[in-house]
């Protein structure tokens, strides 16, 4: 996980981590021994550490450029009240907002 706060706005990136049973075989089906799988999965947990930064970097730049604003780009990934994030909150429901062309409610009342 990453988080930090920016614009004032609490944000969280959860990375998934790999599955070490997925990565005893190789992509070819060959089974790999002993400290090949370690290496496996240490390689794959640098490929996903470094594609998150680079997602990381092309929003900021993005942001820094003008094409879009702070909370357009990061919006999904914005953490609301409770802990949940927007993206959370909201595309579970996003289908049932298509199909009865009613949007979901993002916020509880906070009375």
């Amino acid at each position: 996980m990453i988080a930090f706060v920016a614009n004032g706005k609490q944000v969280r990136f959860i990375l998934p981590l790999p599955n070490l049973e997925d990565l005893k075989k190789t992509a070819t089906g060959r089974a790999r021994r002993g400290g090949a799988v370690n290496e496996a999965f240490e390689g794959e947990m640098r490929r996903r550490w470094r594609s998150l930064a680079l997602v990381l970097k092309a929003k900021l730049e993005a942001v820094s450029t003008g094409i879009v604003t702070f909370e357009e780009e990061f919006l999904p990934y914005i953490v609301l009240p409770g802990g949940q994030t927007v993206g959370e909150k909201i595309i579970p429901s996003l289908d049932a907002a298509y199909a009865s062309g009613k949007l979901p409610k993002l916020l509880p009342d906070l009375r």
